[in-house]
């Protein structure tokens, strides 16, 4: 009986001293700085700047309540300009974050993730600004102290050690640029490869089928397609980019190139194309889950249809049957985030078409009402 009572109060002991600690951790002000920095970072990297400013923020007023390292107030404040400057595009407010950050360590530098030349150059020139009046102050100091000593002190005199002065304490841009970026084995450590992505860049593979009314494309002659026919469009792919205007949407253009398989009526086309404006919308981010889509575009879709023979000669069976030009459709998409750069999804699209008589490449191509379904898989890369 005493062993488990021992083994009780050893639980009771191990379960205190995790709270106990778990405690300390949240009640250290360091720590919850780190945590929100942290947090900012994971924020910025999925194009969500307001709550990372908000974190930001947060972080600012735990400093100004407690005795803070001013190693970690300036990375707040150079992390503050970064969201400023890249995210909300407000170079005055980063201007004012980067003064911040030089005045509490003047040697800090940017996650070499986060940076842009534009950004850099700000920094280069808060820094030799900091510098110039630094300098000029402790000129002017000298000059008091000398002049205090010796009230017949010689002009030539003091103007030649405010400018010893201004030259000793004034860096050359190759040494400011190299303060400028956090080399790798710095101590925040950022795993990041991409710092603001804009771009969406996509491809994939996919197969599918229509339900089509009307006739075969062919007209020597033509053959009617029963009501309700369904036709396989065996293979197409996507290639498309789009413009990330918020974490959550996206607007871009895609192409789809169709391959018709099978046909085997004389003349039969063996490919179509068709382009797009594309809008996604993501439920969660552009990182991973489901997303939304509408488009809308021109071109042809061609599908493979089984026709009574002509005769029992010949073989030719298949023809092929055509949507478009005018196309519009819907679509969902499944992201999985492969790493910070790429993604792997699935999706399908369905979508329809207003049928008008067009010639393409010499031929009168008839088009007739259609619903296309598509099945894609592929990969995305953001940027």
């Amino acid at each position: 009986m005493k062993r488990y009572y021992s083994v009780f109060f050893l639980v009771l002991i191990v379960v205190y001293s995790s709270m106990t600690f778990a405690h300390a951790q949240s009640s250290d002000p360091t720590a919850r700085i780190k945590e929100h920095y942290t947090n900012a970072q994971e924020n910025y990297d999925i194009l969500e700047f307001e709550d990372a400013r908000t974190l930001l923020k947060k972080a600012l007023v735990i400093v100004k309540k407690n005795n803070i390292d001013a190693q970690w107030i300036a990375k707040i404040h150079a992390f503050y300009a970064v969201v400023e400057f890249v995210g909300f595009e407000n170079k005055k407010q980063a201007h004012k974050h980067l003064r911040m950050a030089v005045k509490a360590n003047r040697r800090i530098r940017i996650l070499r993730d986060y940076t842009t030349p534009e950004l850099n150059e700000l920094l280069i020139t808060v820094k030799r600004s900091g510098s110039k009046r630094k300098s000029k102050q402790r000129t002017r100091n000298i000059i008091t102290d000398l002049s205090q000593e010796d009230p017949l002190l010689n002009q030539s005199d003091s103007n030649e050690t405010q400018e010893r002065e201004e030259s000793d304490d004034d860096d050359t841009d190759e040494d400011l640029l190299s303060d400028v970026l956090v080399d790798d084995n710095d101590d925040v450590e950022s795993n990041h490869t991409n710092t603001s992505p804009r771009f969406v860049l996509y491809g994939d593979l996919g197969t599918g089928f229509a339900i089509l009314q009307g006739n075969t494309e062919q007209v020597d002659p033509p053959a009617v397609i029963e009501s309700g026919g369904i036709a396989p469009a065996y293979a197409h792919f996507h290639l498309g980019i789009g413009y990330l205007i918020t974490p959550s949407f996206t607007l871009g253009i895609m192409g789809r190139l169709g391959l018709t398989l099978g046909a085997n009526v004389e003349n039969a086309s063996s490919g179509t194309a068709a382009g797009f404006i594309r809008g996604t919308y993501s439920i969660t981010d552009y990182t991973q889950g489901f997303q939304l889509s509408a488009f809308t575009g021109m071109g042809l879709i061609r599908n493979v249809v089984e026709i009574a023979s002509a005769n029992e000669t010949t073989e030719a069976k298949y023809n092929t049957a055509a949507t478009g030009p005018l196309l519009g459709g819907v679509g969902v998409t499944y992201l999985f985030a492969i790493n910070q750069s790429y993604r792997f999804y699935i999706g399908a699209d369905v979508f329809g078409n207003i049928p008008i008589e067009t010639e393409l490449l010499s031929d009168v191509v008839l088009t007739d009402y259609g619903i296309q379904f598509d099945l894609n898989a592929g990969i995305q890369l953001v940027f």
